[in-house]
């Protein structure tokens, strides 16, 4: 039976015995999360480290295979599996089967996009995007950085976003400030006010774009923003925009009144008016097909050596056909 009593970290510890977690986490942090935890606490070398992805790769007989093999010179092999789909019966089906009985030197660790997926494994972990968990994540990330934030700013950046590479791309410039003793509770502020208005603006103006399904525009528009510099945390922005359309498209769909449904996607009312009108030039398949180009990407970026500029020429061209 699942549990929700272990973290990432003591999960990875080769000192634990146990081998095999589920994450619940719709966006790209949970995979940088775990590279990042590998890379500071598994003392047992790169080696024995391996990343499945089935919007890549299909052949679950590759995969079992991959859970067989023996670690080497280690304690354990970790498997980090991914871009498994609720439509891949076969695949969820063997997964399981291989789980009732699984290779005991192995560490399973499978990212789920949706708790419609149900793999039995002995540990769960969900997203929570409460505020009381945004500000622990804050407070775990300033610990790491090394940096000084007022308990105000905490909580003023935990009510400006959710999104954890937002979060981490905010401390990340604080920190620069602070090795240049360039930092004060002012700069701070502005900071705090330019990524909210980056995390809506950059993006509107994009989308806008991409809604005019204006190709050019989108590319000029790249090449004015640090989009190729932060390409997961902007492509995670766009998933979640589309994800909120889907949102806003389903609840209207259930008839729900504008006032429940600002409830149920956290967007502000001055930004669900911006949200309710692009949701409203979209099909319920444009959505659908975008976010399936945005999942394809992210894992193109994470997966294979092609060029990011190919790669994000492609993705707005089918944005801006759908």
């Amino acid at each position: 039976m699942s549990t929700l009593n272990i973290s990432l970290k003591d999960f990875v510890d080769n000192r634990n015995d146990s081998i095999s977690l589920k994450i619940y986490d719709s966006t790209s942090y949970s995979l940088l999360a775990i590279k990042e935890i590998l890379q500071t606490y598994n003392n047992e070398g790169f080696d024995n480290v391996d990343y499945f992805d089935f919007s890549k790769d299909k052949k679950i007989e590759d995969l079992i295979a991959l859970f067989n093999t023996y670690p080497y010179m280690a304690s354990y092999r970790y498997v980090i599996i991914s871009g498994i789909n609720e439509k891949d019966s076969e695949i969820i089906d063997k997964i399981t089967n291989y789980l009732l009985n699984p290779m005991k030197t192995t560490k399973h660790i499978f990212i789920l996009a949706n708790n419609k997926i149900d793999l039995v494994t002995q540990h769960v972990l969900t997203e929570d995007d409460s505020e009381e968990a945004t500000i622990k994540f804050i407070k775990g990330k300033i610990n790491e950085s090394n940096i000084k934030l007022s308990e105000r700013n905490i909580n003023k950046l935990a009510n400006t976003t959710t999104n954890k590479l937002s979060i981490i791309s905010y401390i990340n410039k604080i920190k620069l400030l602070e090795e240049s003793n360039l930092v004060t509770e002012n700069i701070i502020d502005e900071l705090l006010g330019d990524q909210k208005r980056e995390i809506f603006k950059e993006t509107y103006e994009l989308i806008n774009y991409i809604n005019d399904k204006n190709l050019d525009a989108c590319l000029l528009e790249i090449q004015k923003t640090k989009f190729k510099e932060n390409i997961f945390l902007e492509i995670s922005r766009l998933t979640w925009r589309f994800r909120t359309y889907l949102k806003i498209k389903s609840l209207k769909k259930a008839s729900l009144s504008n006032e429940e449904i600002i409830k149920a996607t956290k967007v502000s009312k001055y930004q669900y008016k911006y949200f309710d009108n692009e949701t409203k030039r979209k099909s319920m398949d444009e959505i659908l097909n975008a976010l399936r180009e945005l999942k394809k990407v992210d894992s193109l970026l994470k997966t294979t050596d092609l060029g990011h500029e190919n790669i994000i020429f492609q993705l707005f061209m089918k944005l801006c056909k759908n």
